[in-house]
């Protein structure tokens, strides 16, 4: 469902006041483990300065920026941030935005996936066996 920044309640349960320009969801999360986060924007008007709009999470921020030009036009975005707690809260917030604020729809979240150690180990046997062979033609 596609809704303005400007308008929504952040769907934290300790907050009951309208966060003009923002919008926010907490959720179970890995301490250290790294989230890909894609999402899509749009502005309802046509832009003559970029709009900026703030991702936060784990205590990092991506600044997603629309550019100037035609509006009602969507512009994807894809960032990796880790966690730093046990609960993390994702946090757009429209820096710029103006009265109406821009549209944000198909936000994602995934764990990034993290190498096993047996892909170290072979990567590492891989080089040691380079290594051998480079050693042995120069003799």
């Amino acid at each position: 469902m596609l809704r303005p920044l400007n308008r929504l309640k952040p769907q934290c349960p300790e907050s009951e006041q309208l966060v003009e320009g923002s919008i926010s969801q907490t959720f179970d999360s890995l301490i250290g483990q790294s989230y890909e986060i894609s999402f899509s924007l749009k502005s309802n008007e046509d832009l003559i300065t970029p709009v900026t709009i703030d991702l936060t999470f784990g205590g990092s921020t991506y600044h997603a920026v629309i550019p100037a030009g035609p509006g009602f036009v969507w512009h994807d975005y894809s960032t990796t941030l880790p966690a730093t707690l046990a609960s993390s809260t994702l946090k757009f917030a429209s820096i710029n935005g103006g009265h109406n604020g821009p549209f944000l729809d198909d936000v994602r979240v995934y764990a990034s996936p993290v190498p096993e150690p047996s892909t170290y180990l072979a990567g590492l046997s891989a080089l040691g066996m380079l290594g051998l062979f480079g050693w042995r033609n120069r003799k």
